[in-house]
């Protein structure tokens, strides 16, 4: 397999993936959802139809992707390798700690699945998420997209570089990037001028190094 049949195929899961997600979360698509399945079916299962989905395609793309022959590329040295494992662990650390901010079981649909079963009604918006407050503290006080940070540091801190992995790392975090502004647009529908507020206090993906250092201490304290 030559070096551009190879990146192809590697690309392209990445890419069927990336459209995907991109097509579940449009807003187009869900009001077609909406319109098609009725306010209660999508209020009920849309957010874990959308989790199942996005989990199988997932699974099915780096199926594929373990499928290609890979190379090595560069090895950083140990002096800073292991200060890189040290970035990515803290990467997943503020990840997991910025997804604990959010309820987890409406994260994934599971919450309104079951209130759908019980016969109750999902109730929030058309997926059924009901926190309507700005998230604006821990995580989200120091950049507006946590888990998208988290993601670009665990892929650009990888000290061992391989064909598959540069690959994937350049999709990944132009994707995280692309999406990021994605969801400006629609948390400023949601919140309007709370957001635009939020945005003038808080950057996007890259903190401000006196409020990373704040955050640091909080969490040591």
């Amino acid at each position: 397999m030559s070096n551009a049949e190879a990146l192809l195929g590697v690309a392209l899961p990445c890419i069927a993936f990336f459209l995907l997600h991109s097509l579940l979360v449009a807003g187009w698509f869900k009001s077609m959802a909406l319109r098609a399945l009725g306010p209660r079916v999508m209020s009920g299962w849309y957010r874990l139809l959308y989790t199942v989905v996005s989990i199988a395609s997932l699974t099915v793309a780096l199926w594929f992707i373990t499928r290609i022959p890979d190379h090595h590329i560069y090895s950083f040295p140990r002096w800073i390798g292991w200060p890189m494992h040290a970035l990515r662990l803290g990467g997943l650390l503020f990840g997991y700690i910025s997804y604990r901010q959010l309820r987890s079981d409406e994260f994934t649909g599971t919450a309104q699945a079951l209130r759908f079963l019980k016969g109750q009604e999902p109730g929030g918006d058309m997926e059924g998420l009901t926190g309507d407050k700005l998230i604006r503290d821990g995580g989200y006080a120091l950049v507006r997209n946590p888990l998208y940070l988290a993601g670009i540091i665990i892929f650009i801190f990888q000290p061992e570089v391989t064909r598959t992995w540069l690959t994937v790392s350049v999709l990944s975090v132009g994707y995280f990037v692309w999406g990021a502004l994605i969801e400006e647009k629609r948390m400023l529908r949601r919140y309007g001028e709370e957001y635009r507020d939020y945005m003038k206090e808080v950057p996007l993906l890259v903190p401000r190094p006196s409020d990373l250092t704040r955050w640091l201490r909080s969490i040591r304290g």
